[in-house]
Parts: structure tokens; sequence; C-alpha cells
């Protein structure tokens, strides 16, 4: 299945680190998409502005989730790193992160806990429980 010696050793990295075969699966396709992306050229050849990029294309093209970003930069960082032996440290790229997404999911959070508290015990004045002691503590990342 894997044809080129690129890929086979990349796979065969990923299986000496005991790498999951999804993961493996999931990483050749990252490394394959950002090769066909470049013009089939050599990941040699390529440098931190490519790999930017090619990100870049992902998110404002692709549009594909966090998750997939992230899961393509980690995937191209590790060919760089454990296959070409190739540092990117100087790559403009970090984790994608959606901020706005993490605030409203704590709001839900904050509503959906209140609820829920106030329908726990009817003896209680569950006002001031909800309000005192469960939801003024600090939401952590």
């Amino acid at each position: 299945m894997i044809k080129t010696p690129l890929m086979a050793s990349i796979a065969s990295v990923l299986t000496t680190k005991n790498c999951n075969l999804q993961l493996e699966k999931a990483y050749l396709h990252w490394i394959k998409h950002f090769i066909y992306f470049n013009g089939k050229r050599h990941p040699q050849e390529l440098g931190e502005l490519e790999v930017a990029r090619f990100l870049t294309y992902l998110v404002t093209e692709l549009k594909v989730p966090l998750a997939a970003q992230n899961q393509a930069l980690f995937a191209i960082t590790f060919m760089y790193r454990h296959v070409l032996m190739m540092d990117l440290s100087k790559m403009p790229c970090q984790l994608a992160k959606n901020t706005e997404q993490l605030s409203h999911k704590r709001l839900q959070s904050y509503q959906y806990t209140k609820r829920a508290m106030t329908q726990l015990t009817p003896t209680l004045d569950n006002s001031s429980m909800v309000d005192n002691q469960f939801i003024l503590w600090p939401l952590q990342n």
C-alpha cells in the first residue's frame, strides 16, 4: 500500500514508536496531503514557509476542524523531527484554538449546572447553594 520510500520510512518510525494503526493512517494521510499540496516536492526541499502555507490552506480553504488542523501540524512536525531529522523551530505556527467556542461551552455548563442544582434537593435553599458554593469556583481550561 505504501509506495514511496519516504512514506515507508515514516510508517516504519511510527511503528517503532508503538503508535496505533489509526494514528499511523492519519499521519500518513496528512503528510501525503502536504506533499501533494506542494506539487509533489520532497519535504526536504520544503521548509517553514511551505508548512505555514499548507496549514493556512487547511484553515481558509478547506475549513477543517481544529482537531484536524492540530493533527496535520503534529504529523508534519513528526515527519521533520523523527524521519527527516530537520528542525522546524522557526515555524510561525501554533496549535489552533477556538476561544469563542470555549467561553460559549463554559456559559452553557454554568447554566446547565445551575438548573440541575436547583432540582437536586428541595429541602435546602438551592439558590444559595448554587450561587455561593458550586458555581463561583473558577473554571479551568
